[in-house]
Formats: structure tokens, C-alpha cells, sequence
């Protein structure tokens, strides 16, 4: 048994991700429709900083919702203490992914900062062994 994993699917689309959301080209965590792998890599920063989960869950085979907050770090305006800003995704995969975020400031003051994502794709044909290829085709 590896780590836990959240799964959702909907027909052949299926996305992988490890309990904090996110997709790591180490592992075999990635969003796979028919046989190709579109990301390799997914993951979500504020000012570069990885966020920190509290609690993340399957609400429907389809779909997930997962509680993030941020670690202590200087933005702009100053000091942010761990678990002033919250960051609800609500990821759901039919006829491709979509997600809702929902950013809250709970802090007494203004929070200004970058929110990033950052996102990787091979598009690698994953009866291909795991090798990566731009242009992978599916097999007739």
C-alpha cells in the first residue's frame, strides 16, 4: 500500500491526486482521459509558498473538496500567521475538469499576495512505459 490518494472519474477521465490536491511528476498521480496522460504536474502557491491541508475528501466519484490555509510568510503588507487565508477548491470531472476556488482573508487586515498554479503536461501515451511524448497517438 502507497500513500492515500484522492480519485475522481467520470467515463474514461480520471484525475489522481495526492491528499494535499496535488499532482507530482514523481509519483503516479495525474489526470488521465482514454489512454493519455494530460498532467504531469498541478500544484497551488501563495507567493511561492506551499499551502497546508487541513482536511480534503471525495464528495462524489466524481468530485472533491479540499480545505487548504497558508503557512507563516511576508507578503507585500506584511506578515500572514499561519491560518489567516483559507482556500476551498472544489474540483469535479465531467466532459473535462473544472474547479471552483474560494479564497477567504479571516485576518484583520489586508493580504495582498500571489495566488500561483502551476501546471505541467506530456500528453505521454501511458502504454508507452512512462516515457513522456509531446505528441503521443492513441492506438487504433
Amino acid at each position: 500500500m502507497g500513500p492515500p490518494i484522492l480519485t475522481i472519474n467520470h467515463d474514461n477521465t480520471f484525475m489522481l491526486t495526492d491528499l494535499n490536491r496535488r499532482i507530482n511528476p514523481e509519483g503516479h498521480l495525474d489526470i488521465f482521459s482514454d489512454d493519455t496522460r494530460f498532467l504531469s504536474y498541478y500544484a497551488y502557491y501563495l507567493d511561492g509558498h506551499v499551502l497546508k491541508r487541513l482536511t480534503s475528501t471525495t464528495t462524489t466519484y466524481y468530485a472533491v473538496r479540499v480545505y487548504l490555509t497558508n503557512p507563516n510568510f511576508v507578503s507585500r503588507d506584511g506578515f500572514i500567521q499561519e491560518g489567516t487565508l483559507a482556500l476551498v477548491i472544489s474540483r469535479a470531472v465531467e466532459q473535462g475538469i473544472h474547479e471552483d476556488l474560494d479564497l477567504t482573508n479571516y485576518g484583520l487586515q489586508t493580504a495582498r499576495f500571489n495566488l500561483g498554479i502551476a501546471l505541467r503536461s506530456d500528453f505521454a501515451n501511458i502504454f508507452s512505459g512512462g516515457v513522456p511524448s509531446i505528441c503521443a497517438s492513441r492506438p487504433d
